[in-house]
């Protein structure tokens, strides 16, 4: 991988996102465009907001507030960046949610991933903003959770494989990765049978010889969901293995159907200790 945009913010956390843009690297020399997104306020979020009374002052102090910060937050990227890579350029971004989760998935489309943060805990604001990579882009996207450290390489990598089309784009997406890792294992979550019921078909035996042509060094691992919590079994192979990443698809199912039932992706992008590269 050449061309990586890395979402960044000037906190601690862009060493780790930077560390995996690197590692995606493999030893190459990348260009990394660091893309700064300055949320504006939103009315909402503006203390005694109120449509019908004249707020100018305390309005335009926000935005003031918000454009410094985004200043600081700039001159931080810029230097981070200087020290990181020989080829880098800074993008910045200043407005509401919405606006910065479209241009992030505009901005994604002419590279070869978007590494940005792990949306959950104090960075769930940064949701959006990867849903909409995800599906806007066609592109994948690595997500690195807070307080993460980069591996120098991804030695390990665990794919979570399910037989649908998402599985399959997360596998082409992450080939160059899986190609030079020391040992790729593919997870099979199997889902419990009806009593009597006999597993009749291997969906993954084609992924075992698509990954093997290709190079890959490839164990495969079936585990049971018999408490139905397959985000937990992933953790927990990844914790296992040590791995360096886990690549799975993104959003087999609707968005609607996730967030109303609950799903894998949802629960990953809760809370994943390992970083995570999607692809729907």
């Amino acid at each position: 991988m050449r061309d990586l945009l890395v979402q960044m913010d000037g906190g601690q956390d862009d060493e780790a996102r930077l560390g995996l843009a690197q590692a995606l690297a493999c030893g190459q020399e990348a260009h990394v465009t660091g893309l700064l997104l300055n949320p504006l306020p939103s009315a909402p979020e503006m203390p005694g907001f109120d449509a019908g009374v004249a707020a100018g002052e305390l309005i335009a102090g926000m935005f003031k507030e918000a454009h410094r910060l985004g200043n600081e937050a700039q001159e931080q990227v810029r230097r981070r960046l200087a020290r990181w890579s020989a080829s880098y350029e800074l993008r910045r971004y200043d407005g509401y949610s919405l606006d910065l989760a479209a241009h992030a998935a505009r901005e994604a489309r002419w590279k070869d991933i978007f590494v940005a943060p792990l949306p959950s805990g104090e960075r769930r604001q940064w949701r959006e903003t990867v849903i909409a990579a995800l599906f806007g882009s066609g592109r994948s996207v690595l997500l690195a959770p807070a307080g993460a450290r980069a591996p120098a390489s991804f030695g390990t990598v665990v794919i979570a494989w399910r037989d649908t089309r998402e599985s399959a784009r997360a596998v082409e997406q992450a080939l160059p990765i899986l190609v030079s890792a020391n040992r790729t294992a593919l997870v099979v979550v199997e889902e419990p049978l009806a009593r009597g019921a006999r597993r009749t078909t291997e969906p993954e035996a084609d992924a075992v010889r698509y990954l093997a042509r290709h190079g890959a060094k490839l164990d495969v691992i079936f585990a049971s969901s018999q408490n139905g919590d397959v985000g937990a079994i992933l953790r927990d192979q990844c914790a296992r293995l040590s791995a360096d990443l886990l690549v799975m698809g993104g959003y087999g199912h609707s968005r609607l159907r996730e967030w109303v039932l609950g799903g894998v992706t949802e629960d990953m992008l809760d809370a994943s200790p390992t970083p995570v590269l999607m692809a729907h």
